[in-house]
């Protein structure tokens, strides 16, 4: 009897990793979202399941990171995992019971961080620094892994201050001065493989204007560690 029950453990086991797919896919994202100043493109669910393609495998492993951009190094964030699943040991059922319950997680949060954002604006926004913090990060996981940014990108801490109109010249004029400034306080792994989207939608022309200029100042340091930077999600 010990040994029927051995080769039956043996057979299950056996079973379990090849039905395991070895391909099946695993998504890492991170939103960071800046509610330092109101913003009119916020985070949504429905970016996370464009990248990660839920809808489609709901078998995969998904990590949705969820973080505060705040005037603090330290704010708000919570890792939300949809742990891999076996279409033979889990039925589709119990399945899309557990992501409705991850979806929810999602939302709750993001809304939180909304009530947030409507409080008031903050003095200034460590932007940058948390962009090299999780770039890097993502950067040894290497696997699907996404960045996604809801930011006016506009910096001002110790470094550099943006809302400073000498600064903010000097960032047009002289970049490499801003860019030396910003390697003092953060330093880029190479990033090859991680995937990093600015979301972003201006409340006017000039906001438009400015950011852009700032979008192509931090996309030129970012792009020389081998990342891929998107300024929209793909369209399902």
């Amino acid at each position: 009897m010990e040994n029927i029950l051995n080769k039956l453990f043996l057979c299950i086991s056996c079973l379990a990793i090849f039905s395991s797919d070895s391909k099946a896919s695993e998504a890492n994202i991170k939103l960071l979202y800046d509610i330092t100043d109101p913003l009119v493109r916020k985070p949504l669910l429905s970016d996370i399941l464009t990248l990660s393609k839920l809808d489609e495998d709901i078998w995969q492993k998904l990590t949705v990171g969820i973080e505060a951009i705040t005037d603090l190094h330290s704010s708000d964030q919570w890792e939300i995992v949809l742990p891999e699943a076996n279409h033979l040991f889990v039925s589709k059922r119990f399945r899309m019971i557990a992501i409705d319950n991850f979806k929810r997680r999602i939302v709750q949060r993001l809304a939180y961080l909304d009530s947030l954002s409507k409080i008031r604006t903050l003095g200034h926004s460590i932007i940058y620094p948390k962009i090299v913090k999780e770039a890097n990060r993502l950067s040894k996981i290497n696997q699907n892994c996404y960045l996604l940014i809801y930011s006016d990108l506009m910096i001002k801490d110790l470094s550099a201050n943006f809302y400073n109109k000498d600064t903010f010249e000097m960032l047009k004029k002289q970049p490499l001065t801003i860019k030396k400034l910003l390697a003092q306080e953060a330093k880029l792994d190479d990033l090859k493989g991680v995937k990093i989207y600015f979301l972003f939608k201006a409340h006017s022309y000039e906001e438009s204007n400015r950011y852009q200029i700032v979008l192509a100042f931090i996309s030129d340091i970012l792009n020389e560690k081998s990342t891929t930077i998107q300024t929209e999600l793909p369209i399902k």
